[in-house]
């Protein structure tokens, strides 16, 4: 049944014999067979009878142990053990070759072992030639082979060519960061539920980050976590990461997305001084001036004309100044006339809010007087410290 392709038929007959039979069920070729069974079958928690000690010392257990290491992601295994197996792997049923030869090939490619010379000519070695050929140096072969696969039928070579043709041209320099990520996406709906998409999903983030699209990356990773909680460790470490990467960007970030991005996850802020430092760092030196406020003089106490009589604050000198427009005078319901030479019957206009628009200008110089309220304790320069709460 393992020679015609059964396998989930197999694995089934196998255990109904273990039960039925105490002895079968301790009988190391029916635990071997049955993990084998289960590894093509795709139950990869089944195939622990692989590692079990009465196996020792056959080439085919060490080779279909190779084949679960590296379908499980470990590649120290499989590199130097399934290399040298290749022509063991070649001479399988086709059922059986089929599902196997392809794992070894490509891990003989990627490990460059001599057997990787001569591979059979098969249509399942497609995907392992086009390796070769990108290992070779022949970058228009084999993005002509990537192509080919991502064109073809089967789902596995549509991601997997897909994919490869996008990273070799993106290594090339014929793409951008942002085309791959674009083209990455598209292939999302193509392979779904395990951790190739989990992967995929990472690297479309990765992308994203290094083309400055830092909302989107983040999103895309909130979303992998939510479907992927296993991988759960790794896609936080990796939303950190583009979390700093949004901190250190400089100007590429405006302080309004900051600040919305900041709101949306402030989970990845980090906690303390070192969050006040990242927060505060790259908008404390621009070189732009920007208007700060600090506590008006007596002279502009309330009471009094002047621009800060509404809010007792009033730019720190040591900002240029604004230029001023002519503004219509406007009644006042409730303010006497000022005491500066205005007509008794034309209460003194109103200030222009500048402090308001400055807030959502969000002045990123290191001023002592930010926010524009009586502060107790404030970090130089740290208006972002203050919109995410991390400000001591």
């Amino acid at each position: 049944m393992l020679a015609l392709g059964m396998a989930a038929e197999a694995q089934g007959v196998l255990s109904l014999a273990a039960g039925d039979d105490p002895a079968a069920a301790s009988n190391p070729d029916v635990v071997g067979l049955s993990a084998i069974a289960a590894l093509l079958a795709g139950r990869m928690d089944d195939t622990g009878g692989l590692a079990s000690p009465s196996l020792d010392g056959r080439d085919d257990v060490v080779l279909w142990r190779g084949v679960r290491d590296a379908v499980l992601g470990h590649a120290a295994g499989p590199t130097s053990t399934l290399p040298p197996l290749l022509p063991l792997a070649a001479g399988y049923p086709v059922p059986l070759r089929d599902r196997v030869l392809p794992v070894v090939a490509e891990t003989a490619v990627l490990a460059g072992h001599p057997a990787a010379a001569t591979l059979p000519d098969m249509p399942r070695l497609g995907f392992a030639r086009a390796l070769q050929l990108e290992r070779g140096g022949q970058v228009d072969a084999a993005l002509a082979a990537y192509d080919a696969l991502a064109a073809g039928r089967d789902q596995l070579d549509q991601v997997r060519g897909g994919a490869g043709a996008v990273e070799l041209r993106l290594a090339t320099g014929q793409v951008t960061a942002a085309q791959a990520a674009d083209a990455l996406r598209r292939l999302l709906p193509t392979w779904r539920g395990d951790g190739r998409e989990a992967a995929t999903r990472m690297r479309v983030a990765e992308l994203q980050a290094q083309a400055g699209a830092f909302r989107p990356a983040l999103d895309l990773l909130r979303e992998t976590e939510a479907l992927f909680p296993d991988a759960r460790p790794a896609i936080r470490a990796r939303m950190a990461t583009v979390f700093a990467a949004v901190l250190t960007a400089g100007d590429a970030t405006s302080p309004l997305d900051f600040v919305v991005l900041a709101a949306d996850y402030a989970d990845l802020v980090p906690p303390g001084p070192p969050g006040a430092a990242l927060a505060c760092w790259p908008w404390t030196f621009r070189p732009a001036p920007v208007r700060c406020w600090k506590p008006a003089s007596p002279r502009h106490r309330p009471g009094r004309c002047g621009p800060g009589w509404a809010t007792g604050w009033r730019p720190c000198s040591s900002m240029p100044p604004r230029p001023r427009r002519r503004s219509a005078r406007l009644p006042h319901p409730t303010r006497p006339a000022c005491r500066s030479g205005c007509r008794p019957s034309v209460p003194c206009c109103l200030p222009k809010p500048a402090p308001r628009r400055a807030t959502l200008r969000a002045p990123p110089r290191a001023c002592p007087h930010w926010p524009p309220r009586p502060p107790t304790t404030c970090v130089p320069g740290c208006w972002k410290a203050h919109v995410i709460g991390v400000a001591p």
